[in-house]
C-alpha cells in the first residue's frame, strides 16, 4: 500500500513578557501557507498583575478570527491552556494574542506545533 504523508513537523515557540507589549494585540507565531496546525498551548509562567483574559486568534490575509483557538483564557495564575482546535491554513497566517486590557505584568509562552505542507510517498 502506498500513501502520501506529511513529514516535516515544526514547533514554534514565542515567549512574551506582557508588560513590554505596546497594545492589546500581539502577533505571536507566523505560519506558512498550507500549514496543518495540530496543537496550540499557552503556558502562564508569571501571572498577570491585573486580572487579564486572553483570546487566541488566527489572522490570514485580511481575515481575522480573534477567538479561533480559544477565548477568555485566565492569566491571573500559573497554568497551562491547550486549544482543542485542529485546522489548516491555505494562505500563510499568524497566531495572535488578544488581551481584554493592556497587561501590566506577567509572562506567557505560546507553543504552536504544525506540519508543513510538503509530503512524501511511503509504501507499507
Amino acid at each position: 500500500m502506498k500513501q502520501r504523508v506529511k513529514n516535516i513537523y515544526y514547533l514554534a515557540k514565542a515567549q512574551v513578557t506582557l508588560k513590554d507589549l505596546k497594545s492589546k494585540t500581539y502577533e505571536a507565531v507566523a505560519l506558512p501557507a498550507g500549514a496543518e496546525i495540530m496543537s496550540i498551548d499557552v503556558e502562564v509562567l508569571e501571572p498577570a498583575v491585573t486580572a487579564t483574559k486572553l483570546d487566541l486568534g488566527l489572522k490570514v490575509g485580511k481575515d481575522y478570527s480573534k477567538e479561533a483557538f480559544g477565548n477568555d483564557l485566565d492569566l491571573s495564575a500559573k497554568a497551562n491552556h491547550k486549544s482543542s482546535v485542529v485546522t489548516s491554513t491555505k494562505l500563510g497566517g499568524v497566531v495572535t494574542l488578544e488581551f481584554d486590557q493592556k497587561p501590566t505584568g506577567g509572562e506567557v509562552v505560546v507553543r504552536v506545533a504544525y506540519f508543513c505542507p510538503s509530503e512524501i510517498l511511503t509504501e507499507f
